[in-house]
């Protein structure tokens, strides 16, 4: 009846059949799995009567939308049950009153370490509201997968991925000025869009444009770009920081991400015993590396008129 997963062994025994009133589940997710195997191992741990799923309360949900649900009958007897996304039974148990301390350990257990929490619930609840907009037919839903685990650095490469994509070119270097300033406005604004909504407005190519602007910056200028560096974390006591050396957290300074336009491919396409030298001087701020950046903040305003 059960697809089973690693950890869920003794999931199949502990649901009993006795009655077809409640729909059971025919596959379990791997997160349930883990939630089956936590409480497999409560002492005294038995299966329950799958009759008593509906008296059983909601008490929190799970990282794929399973829900833990609850009950306590007048004998004291303490009931858990899972339910899928669909609110069909995947597991239930029951314990004793001498044992309704460890079934509440393992409830906090499960709770600690694969609940939902309230910034995934607020992310998910609003996450249809992002609009993903393609003039180039691009996929942006691994970067929006990326950006909603907070892997920052892996989402920053994938923006320069992406934004290579939709200029249609293989490295960096390749790029022109008027390639930056005819990128699709579609496509621009999807890439702030997630950056913005999944760092909750931390992050984003129209925060960096508004701070460039604050520094004195309209198009590329030298001593804008060195103020923008020091304002979003690029530059410390004077230097520009290499590409391992930024903040990838949300802990970093505002407008700090997404930074791999600027230093994700520099030495791409360079041969290997140069690119130590090309690093120092592009990356160290020696080369006007910050036309790219001062062009998408001006192509940001030309999509907006």
């Amino acid at each position: 009846m059960f697809k089973m997963f690693k950890g869920a062994k003794n999931a199949a025994k502990l649901i009993n059949n006795a009655t077809n009133e409640t729909e059971i589940a025919t596959t379990i997710s791997p997160t349930a799995a883990r939630a089956i195997q936590i409480l497999s191992d409560v002492p005294g741990i038995t299966s329950a009567d799958k009759r008593d799923f509906g008296s059983a309360s909601p008490l929190f949900a799970l990282k794929d939308g399973t829900i833990v649900r609850t009950w306590q009958n007048l004998a004291r007897v303490g009931h858990v049950f899972l339910a899928d996304p669909k609110g069909r039974m995947v597991f239930g148990g029951y314990v004793l009153w001498q044992n309704s301390e460890g079934l509440k350990q393992a409830i906090e257990q499960i709770q600690q370490e694969l609940a939902l929490n309230n910034k995934q619930k607020t992310r998910n609840s609003k996450a249809a509201t992002v609009s993903i907009e393609s003039d180039c037919g691009i996929d942006y839903n691994h970067l929006l997968s990326l950006l909603s685990d907070e892997e920052w650095k892996k989402a920053d490469k994938e923006t320069a991925r992406l934004m290579l994509a939709v200029m249609r070119k293989q490295k960096w270097w390749q790029v022109s000025f008027a390639d930056v300033a005819k990128f699709p406005c579609k496509d621009l604004s999807t890439i702030d869009r997630l950056w913005s909504f999944y760092s909750e407005g931390h992050f984003g190519l129209l925060v960096q444009k508004t701070i460039y602007e604050s520094s004195g910056g309209t198009n590329y200028d030298r001593k804008a770009w060195e103020a923008f560096g020091d304002c979003v974390g690029w530059r410390d006591r004077g230097d520009w920081l290499y590409y391992e050396d930024l903040t990838f957290s949300i802990k970093a300074p505002r407008g700090h991400l997404p930074s791999t336009v600027l230093y994700g491919s520099i030495v791409e396409g360079v041969p290997k015993v140069f690119s130590g030298l090309v690093e120092t001087v592009a990356v160290r701020g020696l080369t006007n590396v910050g036309w790219p950046m001062a062009g998408l903040f001006a192509r940001i305003k030309d999509c907006k008129r």
